[in-house]
């Protein structure tokens, strides 16, 4: 461990939550309560300091302040529950100070930020991970083993959707705000995209990229991708309730889930044989995740170990969905096309 180590003189680390928005509320704060000791020695950073100390209140933090960098010099570690765009900036200063650093999903805005935040950590022999919530899952870590190890033969095609009406009570609007624009395929689309390339073992070659975009945040996106013999879709949106499944098919069987079920899934072999394979989990909900990944996390920091999500692991899938962006085209919308021509005239 750097030397943050010391900074509590105990075992339990001091954390600083930084971000008290709906993430935190739902998801890192609750985790941290069920840490034995964590919350009590936790600071919460939000500049609208009503906020922080409401949820302060609320889970048992004894301090909340307004400003990320009063507490850099007296944390071990800091959870980045932040906008997207704030994930490099705070990270560099953290990791530049020897503080081990659990980032919201994405990492960072571009791969360039990425590298350079992985390469700090590294340099300062710190901790730098990710909230990726379903590489946890068990049904996840199963289907890579068995993609791993051939047991269904090499994949043939992946079809992912998740889709539902955009709902996060975000009370930034940072969603809508960010530039260049980045919607439903940088934000529902890092799960998809995250959980393909680690399943396929590197990151797909885009084939095709289409959005809703006239220029700002798109809503709705579809992605065609290959690699190797293997080709994938991907379809993402804000707006409508979509089957929420994956379907892997292998060239001897078929692997078949939703998309956030973590304990079971369906496998289909070459001969028919249909299972279904249910798999032991200790957590109930999605945010039940969020205690394994705070307390792994704490491990890591503690004993050196690697994370269950290290940072570099997951940048094959931000240069994905730049890639995305980079080739990305407008859905055929010809009745709007007629009407935007009409109305020129």
């Amino acid at each position: 461990m750097s030397d943050a180590e010391n900074r509590g003189g105990s075992s339990t680390p001091r954390v600083a939550i930084i971000g008290c928005g709906a993430i935190a509320e739902r998801y890192h704060l609750p985790a941290l309560a069920k840490l034995p000791g964590c919350s009590a020695k936790a600071v919460l950073v939000d500049p609208h300091m009503q906020r922080a100390r409401e949820m302060a209140d609320a889970f048992g933090v004894p301090d909340a302040v307004g400003d990320y960098r009063d507490v850099i010099a007296d944390v071990d570690c800091a959870v980045l529950a932040v906008p997207h765009h704030l994930h490099y900036p705070l990270a560099m200063d953290f990791l530049s100070s020897g503080v081990h650093v659990l980032s919201e999903k994405p990492l960072a805005g571009s791969v360039a930020e990425a590298n350079e935040m992985v390469e700090e950590a590294r340099s300062r022999r710190v901790v730098l991970c990710v909230n990726q919530t379903r590489r946890l899952f068990p049904t996840y870590a199963a289907i890579h083993k068995i993609l791993a190890s051939g047991e269904l033969g090499h994949p043939v095609s992946i079809r992912y959707l998740d889709g539902k009406q955009f709902h996060w009570p975000t009370a930034s609007g940072f969603y809508f705000r960010q530039q260049p624009p980045r919607g439903v395929l940088f934000d529902k689309g890092i799960h998809g995209l995250d959980a393909i390339c680690w399943w396929l073992g590197g990151k797909p070659e885009v084939v095709s990229s289409q959005n809703d975009s006239y220029g700002g945040t798109e809503s709705v996106a579809h992605v065609r991708l290959r690699h190797g013999q293997c080709d994938v879709e991907v379809r993402l949106s804000w707006l409508s309730q979509l089957d929420n499944t994956y379907r892997i098919e292998c060239s001897n069987g078929v692997i078949e889930g939703g998309i956030e079920n973590w304990d079971v899934f369906k496998v289909t072999t070459a001969g028919g044989h249909r299972e279904t394979r249910r798999l032991g989990a200790d957590e109930r909900s999605y945010d039940d995740f969020g205690v394994r990944m705070l307390g792994d996390f704490f491990a890591a920091a503690a004993n050196g170990s690697k994370p269950l999500v290290p940072a570099e692991e997951t940048i094959d899938a931000i240069r994905l969905i730049d890639e995305c962006y980079q080739q990305a085209t407008r859905f055929d919308m010809p009745w709007c096309d007629t009407w935007s021509k009409t109305n020129e005239q």
